[in-house]
């Protein structure tokens, strides 16, 4: 198991920030991937009636990481900080309806077992196997 209490922190001047530009460039590129694999997925999700109610929130989620990578590429080039307080606001949505979402998909996945094993107890109590 890694120690991180033990890791050498930036040093940085109170008010400033001491960002690596290699790091944001990287991780917004990421971000960005993630967003339209995202929005692809969402789509996909959305052909189905009853499925576009999740679809739909996985389209605006990757929206939200969308918009944040480019807050983020926008802040190399400006050096306002006010863009990483906006990517760090859609970051949080990003991540809340992400979470939203996972929670409402493993309470799916435990109603799709309960009713799949009460299918098959049924089905073996009938003796129509």
């Amino acid at each position: 198991m890694t120690d991180f209490t033990n890791q050498p922190q930036p040093q940085q001047a109170s008010g400033s920030l001491n960002l690596n530009p290699a790091t944001i460039t990287s991780l917004s590129g990421w971000a960005q991937f993630i967003a339209v694999m995202n929005i692809i997925g969402g789509v996909v999700v959305c052909f189905g009636i009853i499925t576009a109610a999740i679809g739909v929130p996985i389209i605006i989620a990757g929206m939200r990481l969308f918009n944040a990578a480019n807050d983020l590429k926008q802040y190399l080039v400006t050096k306002n900080t006010g863009m990483i307080a906006s990517a760090f606001d859609k970051l949080k949505s990003y991540f809340l309806i992400n979470g939203v979402i996972m929670i409402v998909y493993f309470a799916l996945m435990i109603l799709y077992f309960i009713i799949l094993i009460i299918v098959i107890a049924a089905t073996a109590a009938s003796g129509n196997f």
